[in-house]
């Protein structure tokens, strides 16, 4: 499936009004996905930034927009603070009013994002991929259905898409195990076939939470791709049968007699 690059269209949006639009995103092809595609648990679930959303997001805001961005959104906390005692409490009361709604950064996350972006920048093939339109909606339909992608980068001219994950371990066997528990690669040929470009130009750059802080990219073999295409192809058809019948598909199990053993 793909997408005429003609009827995409593009808005400028905070990650919250992304969200509220009706048209189906990755998130929510990826929810239907791993719910052994039930429909009725996407339906049922609630989008709720956690706090490791939340420092991705500040991640993402300092390598893709810059310091200048990055101090507007988030307030750093330099000094270890135990909230356990009263000072402690009482500390974290003051802060929390300075920070006046920005994310708030404790010393040991904000030593880790700084030691992020230094290797970031170390790393020329990652920097080359973070050059072009950010965090930009796009809308556009797939086989008939409103669908919707917001990018981290996009380079039409030179024809890319990048995304960053902070990941446990940037080792690429480590960051495999990541892509297909969380849906990376289902992730890529959805946004790459939505926006009209070749998911063998798709780019995860890979951000280790942990020292030494480590940051690779990757791209995907073409057998992973077929698996995350085949994988948001059949979500997208549970959730296109669910506009057309109002009937949300539950859990969907396997004929075991029926099937061959799966090889991963």
């Amino acid at each position: 499936m793909s997408t005429n690059k003609q009827s995409i269209k593009t808005k400028v949006e905070s990650n919250e009004q992304y969200h509220s639009t009706d048209a189906i995103s990755s998130s929510g092809l990826k929810t239907i996905w791993k719910n052994s595609y039930s429909v009725k648990q996407f339906l049922n679930a609630k989008y709720t930034p956690s706090k490791a959303f939340e420092i991705g997001t500040a991640i993402h805001t300092l390598c893709l927009e810059g310091r200048e961005k990055y101090n507007e959104e988030n307030y750093i906390i330099t000094e270890k603070i135990d909230r356990r005692t009263k000072a402690g409490k009482t500390a974290m009361e003051h802060h929390n009013e300075t920070a006046a709604g920005r994310t708030i950064i404790d010393s040991a996350d904000h030593y880790m994002i700084e030691e992020l972006f230094k290797n970031f920048n170390r790393n020329k093939k990652a920097v080359e991929y973070c050059q072009g339109t950010v965090e930009l909606s796009h809308y556009s339909q797939i086989d008939g259905v409103d669908v919707k992608v917001r990018p981290d980068c996009i380079n039409v001219e030179k024809g890319f898409i990048s995304d960053i994950k902070t990941t446990q371990s940037s080792n690429p066997i480590d960051f495999k195990r990541e892509i297909f528990k969380y849906g990376y690669h289902l992730q890529a040929a959805f946004y790459s076939d939505a926006l009209g470009i070749p998911v063998e130009n798709f780019r995860f750059i890979a951000m280790q939470k942990s020292y030494p802080f480590t940051v690779e990219v990757y791209a995907l073999s073409d057998e992973t791709i077929k698996r995350g295409r085949d994988s948001y192809e059949e979500a997208l058809r549970h959730w296109k049968a669910y506009l057309e019948t109002g009937i949300p598909t539950n859990y969907i199990w396997n004929d075991y007699d029926d099937k061959a053993t799966i090889k991963l």
